[in-house]
């Protein structure tokens, strides 16, 4: 479970932590402009709907990678 809310947190869309995490790899301009253009609110909404659809689609390799370092070995079938 804290897998799951931990990595679904991260997503880079607002608004979750990922939203901020993300300027950590731009530039400090580039970070600024996207800060304030996602600090609005106006993006809410639309950001969780995104983390709904992509979270389904990159949550399984995450699942996996944290299987199989938890329990070297081990499949899921």
């Amino acid at each position: 479970l804290n897998l799951l809310l931990g990595s679904f947190n991260l997503l880079p869309v607002p608004p979750l932590d990922g939203n901020l995490g993300i300027t950590v790899v731009m530039s400090e301009p580039a970070a600024l402009r996207f800060t304030e253009w996602t600090r609005g609110g106006q993006f809410g909404m639309f950001g969780l709907l995104i983390a709904w659809f992509l979270f389904d689609k990159l949550f399984n390799p995450i699942f996996l990678i944290g299987l199989r370092l938890l329990y070297p070995g081990m499949g899921y079938h």
